[in-house]
């Protein structure tokens, strides 16, 4: 299957995500709900395209995105304020 899209939406105690991925005509969507303060394993080891979803969502929204293949670190975007889509501000993880 590829990779179509990763998407990002701010839930009641942290970020939901959801992968989708398409072969042919089937399409097929995995949900997960990433508390504040949790981590998430990065997907760029199967698809290596998703670096650029997850250094988005990791500057954007603040999720803790582990081990991603291109890791930007925070500066994939200049933004004025540090995850300016986040709902709250996110615990760090210790790594």
């Amino acid at each position: 299957m590829r990779l179509v899209q990763i998407l990002a939406v701010n839930s009641a105690d942290g970020v939901e995500l959801t992968w989708s991925f398409a072969k042919d005509f089937n399409m097929v969507s995995l949900r997960a709900n990433i508390l504040n303060g949790e981590s998430v394993a990065s997907v760029t080891p199967v698809w290596h395209g998703a670096f650029l979803y997850e250094n988005e969502i990791k500057d954007l929204y603040g999720v803790d995105i582990r081990n991603i293949s291109v890791d930007y670190r925070g500066k994939f975007y200049d933004v004025a304020k540090e995850h300016p889509f986040a709902a709250c501000p996110r615990a760090k993880s210790e790594e």
